[in-house]
């Protein structure tokens, strides 16, 4: 449990200031030092895609590759 806390933590650094910059949004509000990226609450609030959109290709669309990785880097 330790060993997951320090890594989330670690992810948590090496990633929040990008996070902010692409999404304009703090990644400590959809991080758990537990659980991780919590990325069913960050679809919901922030990407909101439509019913017919995956949720990578709206982040593509409205935040190009850069948003892309930038999520994948949190899971």
């Amino acid at each position: 449990m330790r060993r997951i806390i320090l890594n989330h933590h670690k992810i948590i650094k090496e990633n929040r200031q990008e996070f902010y910059n692409t999404f304009g949004v703090s990644l400590n509000d959809y991080f758990d030092p537990i659980l991780g990226f919590d990325i069913v609450r960050f679809d919901e609030e922030v990407i909101k895609p439509s019913d017919n959109e995956s949720s990578r290709d709206k982040v593509f669309r409205k935040y190009g590759q850069n948003g892309v990785e930038c999520i994948e880097n949190l899971l």
